[in-house]
């Protein structure tokens, strides 16, 4: 396969439930050999660890943060389990070390605040590739943002590679804790943005409603009843009909803002409502390019809601999880870092004014080679 690299994409969500490997074999641009995808789920303690340092990063001091020792206890925590799940993942597929050219590493995120030109990711790069002798890319969205850009979303150049038609207009949507989308057009133009919440709000209410992490399946929102009249309301909502590019963080979205008064409503209803409400935001997004879109592609851990997709299926025609298309739901955006890694290795830009507000197009990410003399 020439001019094709081996490529291992490291990627944790904003949904947190676990970290994302994908393997793949690409050249950078058309062509894409994806091999192996698995996730590691992270231990309760260092999920919680990691939950209360988000906390820490959205509330105090940035600066503060970086420099404490909790911050330091946390990232050698997670370093030391990205190590561990490394060697397990080639022992799992049976996968020689020295056949990974390369990793695409973005960790978890911990904040991203585009306005101030602030995104980090947990996780040493540099310290990690040291130790497995491996050149990493990483630190992908602080170019983006250092050039106007919002830093996000990075994938839609990706989601060209992988979906387009020359027959059909594409919105490829991923539903994370965060929405985003990639209008692929049949011209070869490709547009992107944030659009809002994907399981965030679901995921909130679950989780101080009914005490559940999550709601699997859309199965409880499937007993509920939509409640039009806070759907017109949150559809008001300043940043719905914010021009695109945008980008959000989990933290910008608090139930509390929308449910004021939940003891007003069954809790079923209003669960139903936020499914719903997530959905008529995918479909409505369609208004920002005004262009007419043959097939949907909806991928991420959203795509698993039943209810959220029969939802997006009542709003619009043509809609397709990624899965139905060869393409794995879950591992998406994980093989999607592992292509931007070798764009940014090959110095091949990935991020666009159409896609993230970037004043020029940017190659994505910083190289950290190993040091040889580190043991």
């Amino acid at each position: 396969m020439e001019n094709l690299l081996t490529s291992l994409g490291i990627m944790s969500g904003t949904s947190m439930d676990g970290i994302d490997f994908s393997l793949i074999n690409s050249d950078g641009d058309k062509k894409i050999n994806c091999k192996y995808n698995i996730t590691y789920q992270y231990p309760q303690e260092l999920k919680k660890d990691i939950k209360q340092l988000i906390i820490s990063f959205n509330s105090k001091d940035l600066q503060k943060v970086l420099k404490s020792q909790n911050f330091k206890y946390v990232e050698n925590k997670f370093d030391e389990f990205l190590i561990k799940k490394i060697h397990l993942f080639t022992k799992h597929f049976n996968i020689s070390h020295d056949k990974i050219k390369l990793i695409g590493f973005h960790g978890q995120t911990l904040i991203h605040k585009p306005e101030k030109k602030i995104s980090i990711q947990l996780g040493n790069a540099m310290k990690l590739s040291n130790y497995l002798k491996i050149p990493f890319v990483y630190n992908f969205r602080q170019a983006d943002l250092d050039c106007g850009g919002q830093g996000a979303p990075l994938v839609p150049i990706y989601h060209k590679a992988i979906f387009l038609d020359k027959k059909l207009n594409l919105a490829v949507v991923n539903l994370g804790g965060i929405s985003n989308i990639t209008w692929v057009l049949k011209d070869g133009r490709i547009f992107a943005s944030d659009i809002g919440p994907g399981n965030v709000l679901i995921d909130l209410y679950c989780k101080s409603n009914l005490e559940i992490p999550y709601d699997e399946n859309g199965q409880i929102a499937a007993k509920g009843k939509v409640q039009e009249e806070l759907i017109k309301k949150w559809l008001k909502l300043p940043f719905v009909n914010k021009p695109i590019p945008k980008s959000f963080d989990n933290f910008d979205f608090k139930i509390d803002d929308f449910v004021k008064n939940p003891s007003k409503f069954n809790k079923y209803d209003l669960l139903a409502t936020l499914t719903n409400y997530t959905a008529k935001i995918v479909v409505n997004s369609q208004a920002f390019i005004n262009t007419k879109i043959n097939k949907w592609i909806i991928c991420g851990g959203g795509s698993k809601n039943l209810t959220l997709i029969k939802d997006i299926k009542s709003l619009t025609k043509n809609v397709y999880i990624s899965d139905e298309l060869g393409w794995d739901s879950d591992f998406i955006e994980s093989q999607a870092f592992a292509y931007l890694a070798i764009r940014k290795l090959k110095k091949l830009k990935s991020s666009f004014k159409e896609t993230t507000g970037t004043k020029k197009p940017i190659e994505c990410g910083d190289i950290y080679y190993p040091k040889k003399d580190i043991l």
